[in-house]
């Protein structure tokens, strides 16, 4: 079943799945051994190319929200008295962008984390 090596998550799996056909394999020790390395410096490779990856994501989602905040400041400028109240919605909704982007990248960080987490688990990177 072809696989998309790209997504990391696929990688991981598929590096598993080779983990566990290659070990079951009944090799000799010494190519079994070589083997174990060779999958622990590819899922060692693959956790920083994510981590890599889920890192530029939340900045781009910083620079998204550095976008939107100088249009934040024209908060400073409304009141109860405001005639236009669609201008308060509008800033609600930016509010809820930035709300948005910065969950994202938390969630991209959390990410990054749990996989550098995982890579040395399996083995100290």
């Amino acid at each position: 079943m072809p696989s998309n090596l790209s997504d990391p998550t696929a990688a991981h799996s598929m590096i598993a799945e080779v983990r566990i056909a290659l070990l079951g394999a009944g090799l000799d020790c010494e190519c079994e051994e070589k083997a174990k390395q060779a999958l622990d410096r590819l899922s060692a490779f693959g956790a920083y190319a994510h981590a890599d990856e889920r890192l530029e994501k939340s900045r781009r989602q910083r620079e998204a929200i550095r976008r939107l905040l100088p249009f934040l400041t024209e908060l400073d400028e409304l009141t109860s008295q405001e005639p236009d109240l669609s201008a308060l919605e509008e800033a609600a909704v930016l509010f809820d962008e930035v709300a948005a982007a910065a969950h994202s990248g938390a969630t991209a960080l959390r990410d990054a984390h749990e996989r550098l987490q995982a890579a040395q688990q399996e083995r100290p990177l």
